[in-house]
């Protein structure tokens, strides 16, 4: 059930396939040819639900993933926290491919990333477009013939000699260093590499990264393009390589400098790109970014593909052991929101429970339906967090990260019976759950009304009457809150906090005591 209601979604969503898989190693580096991986992750088994395409905005989307996520949780069996889960999203607009963004860490970073990308999407189509209305100018856009492309292109030119000279220190660096530098003329693509696609990204960083990544260049910058206006090569030597290349007003110009091994497959990777953009959008696998932007990863493998996939052979499952696995998984989060609604619990309360670590705890405690639920539900909801990251891994209070219900139970019992009252129960959990070798019979005992009580109050709340007095200018409201507090510090448990409020009220009358001249003196 795909149920949210501020979205004004209530459909089912589908899942087309549910998979076990094993996780891979970590990249730790990626520098030139060579990646180093980290192996700790492997044997890991990882769950992956992919469902059919019908989360069509960024919010659908977020809330699909929230969804599943809990469904996932449910079964208890899988681990939480930054990290645990990844998600892999599929995006594409009308007119475009399919796009999948790996890597999102987490959901309140899905609605930013997807609308980014859709943009991207539509800035490509929009350059696809620019592209198509310029006409044949494009069409002198052909790969190089095979062996070194600025030997065998007209589009390409060695560019060494030429900005020998140069200002640009990236450029001349390379050269010292003994790279090589290439220079290619794009036709028609004028003013177009400045084309925004991302917040801060251009058409030009596209190019860039599928040189990055394919021709694996081990310095950064490596390229730069005619439509630089500051801290890039000068007029004068863009001027010299229009002159070489045979560029013309509509033509950009784009400069790369490697290794020669690498500039060949860089100038390709340059031109195959800009072929790419006369399609519109690529088939790519792209990486998820911390600001939400995405970058070049691979080409999406097609039919062509030139490797095995390294995935083992399905495994058939029998319909015994999917019904034994059935038999044993949790309860569904939108089953157990229902029932805790039934008990008396707020829509809110109830989700935010059904889907919580503690909801088996809630459950083993099994309070009254009504008022002790809900009390029970919200100090749970309030207190637990800070517990759960404080306390994770106390042996006598913890299994796993929640704490046993045996710590809990007594004082639910205690107030269902009115043995201590309701609104003792956040203090006394904090104390049973802060501190594991308190007894918890101690901690009732603290909150359970004394016979003393009514005649130690007596005298309490004259001596806080009569400091109240002494409260100058602020307003009796004020005044008496401040009074309930101090008596509360001694009693809080054991009396009604609104009895002391009533008391306190009868017996502080502020407008009397200024006739008198005591107030404020």
């Amino acid at each position: 059930p795909f149920q949210v209601p501020e979205l004004g979604i209530d459909r089912d969503l589908s899942i087309r396939q549910l998979s076990l898989e094993e996780d891979s190693c970590r990249e730790v580096s990626d520098i030139g040819h060579r990646i180093v991986f980290r192996t700790d992750r492997l044997g890991m088994p990882l769950t992956e639900m992919v469902t059919e395409p019908e989360l069509r905005t960024p919010q659908e989307l977020q809330a699909g993933a929230r969804i599943l996520a809990q469904l996932a949780r449910a079964s208890g069996k899988v681990r939480r926290g930054p990290g645990a889960a990844r998600q892999d999203v599929n995006v594409s607009v009308a007119g475009g491919r399919r796009v999948e963004i790996k890597g999102v860490y987490h959901h309140r970073s899905l609605p930013l990333l997807v609308h980014r990308e859709a943009f991207r999407q539509l800035n490509l189509l929009r350059v696809k477009a620019e592209l198509e209305a310029r006409g044949s100018v494009v069409t002198d856009l052909q790969d190089p013939p095979p062996g070194l492309p600025w030997e065998t292109s007209d589009l390409v030119v060695e560019a060494d000699v030429l900005l020998l000279s140069s200002n640009f220190h990236p450029v001349r660096q390379a050269i010292a260093q003994g790279d090589s530098v290439c220079a290619v003329r794009l036709p028609g693509f004028a003013g177009l590499l400045d084309h925004s696609t991302q917040p801060g990204i251009t058409f030009a960083h596209e190019i860039a990264d599928r040189i990055r990544v394919i021709a694996c260049p081990l310095h950064t910058p490596f390229m730069t393009h005619s439509g630089v206006a500051e801290d890039g090569v000068s007029a004068g030597n863009w001027k010299a390589l229009a002159k070489e290349l045979g560029a013309g007003s509509q033509d950009a110009m784009v400069v790369v400098w490697a290794p020669e091994a690498d500039l060949a497959t860089a100038v390709r990777e340059v031109i195959l790109r800009a072929r790419e953009a006369l399609e519109g959008i690529p088939s790519e696998t792209r990486q998820a970014q911390d600001d939400c932007t995405n970058g070049f990863e691979r080409i999406l493998p097609g039919p062509d593909r030139m490797y095995p996939d390294t995935d083992t052979p399905p495994i058939p499952i029998h319909d015994t052991m999917v019904e034994e696995v059935r038999a044993q998984v949790g309860e569904p989060p939108w089953e157990r929101r229902a029932r805790y609604e039934a008990m008396g619990l707020d829509t809110r309360t109830a989700h935010l429970l059904s889907v919580a670590p503690w909801a088996c705890l809630f459950d083993q405690v099994a309070p009254k339906e009504g008022p002790t639920a809900r009390r029970l539900a919200t100090v749970l909801e309030k207190r637990m967090p800070f517990h759960s990251r404080r306390l994770k891994g106390v042996k006598p209070l913890f299994a796993g990260d929640v704490p046993d219900s045996d710590r809990l139970a007594p004082i639910v019992r205690a107030v269902e019976v009115g043995d201590i009252l309701a609104e003792a129960m956040p203090w006394a959990v904090d104390e049973v759950l802060s501190d594991p070798d308190k007894p918890v019979s101690e901690v009732v005992g603290k909150y359970r009304p004394r016979e003393s009580d009514s005649e130690v109050l007596e005298t309490v709340l004259v001596q806080v009457v009569e400091r109240m007095k002494s409260a100058g200018r602020r307003g009796r409201d004020e005044v008496l809150q401040w009074g309930v507090g101090e008596v509360m510090t001694e009693f809080f448990g054991r009396i009604p906090s609104q009895e002391v409020l009533t008391r306190l009220a009868a017996l502080f009358d502020p407008e009397k005591e200024v006739s008198e001249g005591k107030v404020g003196q």
